[in-house]
Protein backbone atom coordinates (compact mmCIF):
# COMPACT_ATOMS: atom_id res chain seq x y z
CA UNK A 1 0.00 0.00 0.00
CA UNK A 2 2.55 2.56 0.86
CA UNK A 3 4.82 2.02 -2.25
CA UNK A 4 1.73 3.05 -4.24
CA UNK A 5 1.60 6.87 -2.95
CA UNK A 6 4.23 9.59 -1.84
CA UNK A 7 4.70 9.41 1.85
CA UNK A 8 4.70 12.40 4.17
CA UNK A 9 6.86 12.37 7.44
CA UNK A 10 4.53 14.15 9.54
CA UNK A 11 1.70 11.67 8.18
CA UNK A 12 3.14 8.25 7.23
CA UNK A 13 4.97 7.70 10.41
CA UNK A 14 2.74 5.15 12.39
CA UNK A 15 2.18 3.19 9.00
CA UNK A 16 6.32 2.94 8.68
CA UNK A 17 8.65 0.41 9.66
CA UNK A 18 12.09 1.65 11.09
CA UNK A 19 14.12 0.73 7.54
CA UNK A 20 11.07 2.87 5.43
CA UNK A 21 10.97 5.98 7.84
CA UNK A 22 15.09 5.95 7.76
CA UNK A 23 14.65 6.07 4.04
CA UNK A 24 11.94 8.87 3.96
CA UNK A 25 13.54 10.89 6.34
CA UNK A 26 17.02 10.81 4.17
CA UNK A 27 15.12 12.20 1.17
CA UNK A 28 13.33 14.78 3.10
CA UNK A 29 15.62 15.95 5.48
CA UNK A 30 19.20 17.66 4.80
CA UNK A 31 21.68 16.01 6.69
CA UNK A 32 19.52 14.69 9.13
CA UNK A 33 20.96 12.97 12.26
CA UNK A 34 19.73 9.93 11.83
CA UNK A 35 21.29 8.30 14.95
CA UNK A 36 19.19 11.02 17.37
CA UNK A 37 15.99 10.35 14.97
CA UNK A 38 16.13 7.06 15.00
CA UNK A 39 15.65 7.21 18.98
CA UNK A 40 12.75 9.37 18.31
CA UNK A 41 11.28 6.97 15.99
CA UNK A 42 11.40 4.01 18.11
CA UNK A 43 10.09 5.52 21.26
CA UNK A 44 6.89 7.02 19.30
CA UNK A 45 6.53 4.69 16.74
CA UNK A 46 4.23 2.34 18.42
CA UNK A 47 2.31 4.94 19.84
CA UNK A 48 1.39 6.88 16.57
CA UNK A 49 0.82 3.44 15.20
CA UNK A 50 -1.64 2.30 17.61
CA UNK A 51 -3.14 6.00 17.25
CA UNK A 52 -3.24 5.92 13.85
CA UNK A 53 -4.92 2.29 13.87
CA UNK A 54 -7.86 3.81 17.04
CA UNK A 55 -8.73 6.34 14.32
CA UNK A 56 -8.95 4.08 11.31
CA UNK A 57 -11.81 1.62 13.51
CA UNK A 58 -13.36 4.73 14.75
CA UNK A 59 -13.93 6.40 11.53
CA UNK A 60 -14.95 3.06 10.48
CA UNK A 61 -17.80 2.91 13.13
CA UNK A 62 -18.77 6.42 12.42
CA UNK A 63 -19.43 5.60 8.96
CA UNK A 64 -21.46 2.61 9.72
CA UNK A 65 -23.57 5.18 12.33
CA UNK A 66 -23.95 7.44 9.07
CA UNK A 67 -24.94 4.13 6.66
CA UNK A 68 -27.56 3.42 9.38
CA UNK A 69 -29.08 7.00 9.97
CA UNK A 70 -29.55 7.70 6.47
CA UNK A 71 -30.52 4.28 5.84
CA UNK A 72 -28.76 3.36 3.09
CA UNK A 73 -28.59 -0.24 1.50
CA UNK A 74 -25.81 -2.80 0.82
CA UNK A 75 -25.50 -1.67 -2.70
CA UNK A 76 -25.46 2.25 -1.79
CA UNK A 77 -22.87 1.57 1.29
CA UNK A 78 -21.00 -0.34 -1.50
CA UNK A 79 -21.05 2.84 -3.42
CA UNK A 80 -20.19 4.99 -1.38
CA UNK A 81 -17.74 3.35 -0.14
CA UNK A 82 -15.72 2.74 -3.89
CA UNK A 83 -15.90 6.38 -4.30
CA UNK A 84 -13.99 6.91 -1.10
CA UNK A 85 -11.10 4.28 -2.02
Amino acid sequence: MLATRQLDLRDDTGALNEEQWKWLVKRRLNKPDLVELTKIFRSRQPAIAALDKRIATTNHLIDQLVYKLYGLTVEEVATVEARVR
